[in-house]
């Protein structure tokens, strides 16, 4: 990817939230190229807030492994406190994961790449009529293009 920039994404909630997910490190280990964004907000820490990782590898067969991963936190909620009123930080009890994984290869064309990537996300999406697909962000980047996160 040319310069990493923040991701904006809509949950899924009644009453949509945007998350805005910012570049916390990108870097190449072991042949795997990757990229991690997380959600920044001050009430929350670390470890609860929500995070996209994406990387690349070529195999020895000389596909394309690229995968995207969205990982959601969910926290512990905290009821009362001791009798002297101290009221324990919240823990993540647990985290939802999603992750995404293409094998593709250099014969493919752009717009193969695209046209399956298309059809992958609107089976996930369950969309059943034509939606044009964004060329701009950091998926299509990844897997249409295969450019590397770094």
């Amino acid at each position: 990817m040319p310069a990493m920039a923040n991701i904006e994404v809509y949950d899924g909630a009644s009453t949509p939230v945007l998350h805005t997910l910012t570049p916390v490190a990108e870097f190449r280990e072991k042949g795997v190229t990757r990229a991690v964004w997380r959600e920044e907000l001050p009430d929350l820490p670390m470890a609860a807030q929500v995070r996209c990782e994406v990387s690349q590898q070529k195999l020895r067969s000389g596909v394309i492994r690229s995968e995207i991963t969205t990982v959601v936190p969910v926290m512990e909620q905290i009821a009362g406190g001791n009798s002297s009123g101290y009221v324990a930080s919240g823990k993540v009890a647990y985290e939802d994961k999603f992750t995404t994984v293409a094998f593709t290869t250099e014969r493919s064309s752009i717009g193969q790449r695209r046209l399956a990537k298309q059809i992958h996300a609107n089976i996930l999406m369950g969309y059943i009529s034509a939606t044009t697909p964004d060329t701009t962000r950091v998926a299509d980047a990844l897997f249409s293009r295969a450019i590397t996160p770094v």
